[in-house]
């Protein structure tokens, strides 16, 4: 072993093994809660010639956006196609790609692509992958909103453009039927070898959708629609909020004879079964007892949505003020090591261009003044200067400087319009992640 001094940013340490940067993290995390970039110095001792740690690139299989129309915007295209050039974003997931914001099906048997091929065709460009995301329903598959029917159940209260309706269908086979048409579609367009790379969810977290019915029958016709396009193309769910029903699913669609090719769901540190414990591994412990499930049945394990916490508050991303600041990068930063079993970890979301509350009308998040960023050389000093530097109230800078710090790749970070707030130091501001 070897004794290795590290006296600010600088250390005397180099990363041994391509791809293993566990090393360089842990050493950070053994730092004093309240050392600072100008006086750190700590000395740790290293054993250079022990096995490296594998560290695969999960987190990249995925990100989240809002709904797929904001997909035909310049400025979400932006946004877009600097993540997949500079974080090396391989795959996005995105609500509403049956939204009639989108006029896919205008009437029963009536199928139109071409808003979501302006979408699709624009990600593959970029090498992003689309995870299909089977969400909301066409107005035209459902009876409601009229005289003397049920009212429409549409998400958030239908803000702007959003329009997701949260019902079953009046009939299965007019859903089946759908996702079929578009399941074919994709193929024509794009051959059978890309689409059966890509990743079919059946809906998301259970909106207007009971378990286990409706959903289990709204799985079931997605299912065989997809499967009778080709067997190769891959499908799963539940697609559940807080890790539900995950074992339920396994084993009643194993019990239904309904395939299976992976199972998803979504975990925020903020759910009930994390919100109120002082253990900071708590999110890390719930993912993995749940990815076990899976793991059990034969089944990859996807985490389809994910983030700092749904906190609500001041800022511009959705999350709140948590994910504009320095605490989502220590967060990440502790995170996913310790979830390298993971076969996707999808941060929700790549861009403030959302529309779930409502799309603001001014500048308030707009990407401007772009400069770059160099990512140091030396890892320990890449991980110290993304813990210790003010970064502007956006979620981007330190967000991206710390997967900077993790892809050793030169990003570009933006200022903020409009919002006149600083950025929190990240270990006061994370200091449960970081003891």
């Amino acid at each position: 072993s070897t004794a290795v001094l590290f006296t600010g940013l600088r250390a005397a340490c180099s990363q041994t093994a391509t791809g293993t940067m566990l090393a360089p993290l842990l050493l950070l995390l053994t730092m004093p809660a309240g050392a600072t970039a100008a006086s750190a110095s700590v000395e740790a001792t290293l054993d250079l010639d022990a096995q490296a740690s594998p560290f695969p690139h999960y987190w990249k299989r995925c990100f989240g956006s809002g709904h797929v129309l904001l997909g035909t915007r310049a400025d979400w295209r932006e946004h877009m196609a600097r993540s997949a050039a500079e974080i090396g974003v391989q795959g996005l997931r995105m609500h509403g790609v049956m939204d009639d914001d989108l006029s896919v099906a205008p009437q029963k048997g009536e199928y139109h692509f071409y808003s979501v091929d302006l979408v699709y065709d624009f990600m593959l460009k970029h090498g992003v992958k689309p995870i299909v995301e089977l969400s909301f329903m066409p107005k035209a598959l459902v009876t409601c909103g009229g005289k003397g029917e049920p009212d429409c159940n549409w998400s958030f209260g239908a803000p702007g453009s959003y329009r997701a309706l949260n019902h079953p269908p009046d009939n299965w086979e007019d859903w089946y039927d759908l996702v079929h048409a578009m399941a074919q579609h994709m193929v024509d367009r794009h051959g059978l070898a890309e689409v059966s790379s890509w990743h079919w969810e059946v809906w998301n977290e259970l909106w207007g959708m009971r378990y286990p019915h409706p959903y289990l029958d709204l799985y079931n016709a997605s299912a065989r629609a997809i499967k009778s396009v080709h067997e190769t193309l891959r499908v799963g769910g539940p697609a559940t909020a807080g890790l539900a029903f995950v074992q339920e699913f396994v084993n009643d669609t194993k019990a239904m004879g309904i395939p299976v090719d992976f199972v998803s769901t979504h975990s925020y540190p903020s759910d009930p079964y994390c919100s109120n414990t002082d253990d900071p591994e708590c999110f890390t412990k719930k993912l993995l007892a749940t990815r076990a499930i899976a793991q059990e049945a034969g089944y990859p394990f996807l985490i389809t949505e994910y983030k700092d916490g749904l906190q609500g508050g001041p800022g511009c991303a959705y999350g709140g003020k948590h994910g504009d600041m320095a605490y989502a990068a220590a967060f990440i930063l502790h995170t996913i090591p310790t979830l390298t079993e993971l076969d996707m970890f999808s941060w929700w979301t790549i861009s403030d261009v959302f529309e779930e509350g409502w799309l603001s009308g001014i500048p308030f998040c707009t990407l401007t003044r772009p400069h770059s960023i160099h990512c140091p050389d030396n890892l320990y000093e890449c991980y110290l200067t993304c813990l210790t530097v003010r970064w502007p109230g956006l979620a981007w800078p330190g967000l991206l400087a710390c997967l900077c710090c993790l892809d050793r790749r030169r990003l570009r970070t933006s200022d903020i319009t409009g919002s006149g707030k600083a950025g929190l130091p990240c270990v006061p501001g994370a200091l449960p992640y970081l003891l």
